[in-house]
């Protein structure tokens, strides 16, 4: 388990930060941070379609800062929320991360953490449809892909 856990960690963080270099290449010097659309077609604070607003099954490791790790290859993280403002809740009391805001970038919805920029939650739309996250909230860190 460690090993798909381990796969699954470097695949997410590899998808994470070439979403971050493309978001940061396309993002020019004059842009305004109050723009939604910037001159290279990211947009910001998006709204997800109603389709991506919905539960994912996956696999789900939860290290906490104290106590035992949960991992789960059938767990769910349900996706709730409006315009730009999103929280996401996860089963095997794995705690809910709110205050997501995500930006399109190439057709993919992504959210980088803003206390490090090598993790996020990424929802690919341009293949199936799929959800990736990586994040450190509270010293404890949440992966989950389905």
């Amino acid at each position: 388990m460690k090993t798909l856990k381990t796969s699954l960690s470097a695949i997410l963080k590899s998808l994470l930060i070439l979403g971050l270099i493309f978001n940061m290449s396309s993002c020019s010097g004059d842009d305004d941070n109050n723009n939604d659309d910037d001159t290279n077609g990211a947009i910001t604070g998006v709204a997800l379609p109603a389709r991506l607003i919905t539960t994912y099954t996956g696999f789900l490791s939860y290290t906490p800062s104290t106590g035992d790790e949960i991992e789960s290859t059938n767990s769910t993280a349900t996706i709730s929320g409006s315009s730009s403002n999103y929280t996401i809740s996860f089963s095997d009391g794995v705690p809910s991360i709110s205050g997501i805001t995500f930006v399109l970038v190439d057709g993919n919805y992504v959210y980088v953490n803003p206390e490090d920029d090598s993790e996020g939650v990424i929802i690919n739309t341009t293949d199936n449809v799929g959800l990736s996250i990586g994040l450190t909230v509270d010293n404890n860190i949440i992966e989950f892909t389905a």
